[in-house]
């Protein structure tokens, strides 16, 4: 945290987090304290966005984000005017690019707005979410934009992600559809289908679900 841009993270919180991460016991109600009052689109886009920290190494884009939001693109407005100042310090941006600031922290997010504060509840809400991030994304900027391929080969179609505990395993398909087969082996095929449906024209993705 030596960057000047990471200077909101020189706290003794975080410092514990990235220690201990999921020995740090503070760290629910840490998030539960900051995600008070999200609701609505600000509370989806959260959702969003622990999903991509979980599963992936990238973000998602800050102009997405306000469409996400219903704001303008060009709009000119901070993180905190745009979730609030609790979820915004839960935040991390790199090259205009927006994830949690840590995957434990996303799974506390998702802890407490899916899973109702319990812990293990949170992975049966992954179908859900997944189906509704394809659809309210590909609708705002199109199925055929860069952004939306890159941005779902890497959550639903690499098999090696960048935050899961089994990276070292090369299983048979992503990290977050494999999740969701472990709950039921029809939910991924679903997610699957539903990349084909919202993003016709990808062959990869019909690759994918033919396997």
């Amino acid at each position: 945290t030596t960057d000047d841009t990471l200077i909101r993270y020189r706290t003794p919180f975080f410092y514990g987090l990235i220690t201990h991460e999921r020995d740090f016991m503070a760290v629910d109600r840490y998030v539960a304290s900051h995600l008070t009052g999200a609701r609505g689109p600000v509370r989806d886009v959260l959702e969003y966005l622990a999903l991509v920290t979980i599963y992936s190494n990238t973000g998602l884009p800050e102009t997405l984000i306000k469409l996400l939001l219903g704001v303008a693109e060009d709009a000119r407005f901070t993180l905190p005017e745009l979730f609030g100042e609790g979820p915004a310090r839960l935040l991390a941006v790199r090259m205009g690019r927006v994830r949690l600031m840590h995957q434990v922290i996303a799974e506390e997010v998702l802890t407490d707005l899916t899973g109702g504060g319990k812990r293990d509840e949170w992975p049966f809400a992954l179908h859900r979410l997944s189906m509704d991030m394809i659809k309210a994304i590909t609708s705002l900027v199109g199925p055929d934009a860069q952004v939306v391929t890159d941005l779902f080969r890497q959550l639903f179609l690499d098999r090696i992600s960048g935050t899961q505990d089994e990276l070292e395993d090369r299983r048979d398909f992503a990290p977050i559809i494999e999740r969701i087969d472990s709950i039921d082996h029809s939910l991924g095929h679903q997610v699957l289908k539903s990349l084909t449906d919202y993003c016709p024209r990808e062959a990869h993705f019909w690759n994918h679900l033919g396997r």
